[in-house]
């Protein structure tokens, strides 16, 4: 983490706007480079940051004669570090990039993410509401769910799982994102997970 970053503009934390923007365009704060990645951080993105066990969006920054591909975002102290490689033009000549997300690589996350909630409901339907999400990988292929739970989950338990979670898919209900003050999101049964951080809203 020694490599001195280049700064472009004042620094400030990035804005998130990722629940309504899937492309947008964006002013170069920073960058550095080092012998794995090129690492950008920008004014305000569509990329979300891995966070609570999901992947991060990856897509392309691009101008006219730039154009880099984006294989990961972490965020550090509120600046949204883009990582990833540059496949033509250079930083020097760059200050404002059309930042795009794979929309279709997003659709599959969010997917796996409502199944980890559908699961989660479904888990303490049948195994009872000790049980609690201990952790989770959610990914564009697969998600994984630890729980906490005293037995081994029955073959006939994963059964009635499986069928109270497929049959929530069949019904075919329209899910949509709010952005809501926390205390009034959870008057309205909105769940917070124990051990997650969340913000105001």
């Amino acid at each position: 983490d020694g490599l001195k970053w280049k700064m472009v503009l004042e620094p400030l934390p990035t804005n998130f706007l990722g629940y309504t923007d899937k492309s947008l365009k964006a002013k170069i704060i920073k960058y550095r480079i080092s012998d794995k990645f090129v690492e950008i951080v920008l004014d305000q993105t569509p990329f979300y940051a891995e966070s609570g066990g999901q992947v991060s969006d990856k897509g392309y920054l691009q101008d006219d004669n730039f154009s880099f591909k984006v294989e990961d975002v972490q965020n550090k102290n509120g600046e949204y570090i883009h990582y990833g490689f540059l496949e033509s033009g250079n930083l020097e000549s760059v200050n404002i990039v059309e930042a795009e997300i794979d929309i279709s690589r997003r659709d599959s996350i969010r997917r796996n993410h409502t199944a980890t909630h559908l699961l989660h409901e479904s888990l303490k339907d049948v195994l009872g509401d000790h049980v609690q999400q201990a952790g989770s990988l959610v990914g564009p292929e697969l998600l994984r769910f630890d729980l906490t739970h005293y037995e081994k989950i029955s073959q006939n338990q994963i059964f009635k799982i499986q069928e109270k979670i497929n049959k929530i898919f069949l019904s075919n209900i329209n899910v949509s994102t709010e952005i809501k003050d926390y205390e009034q999101a959870c008057k309205e049964g909105a769940l917070g997970l124990f051990g997650e951080k969340y913000d105001d809203s």
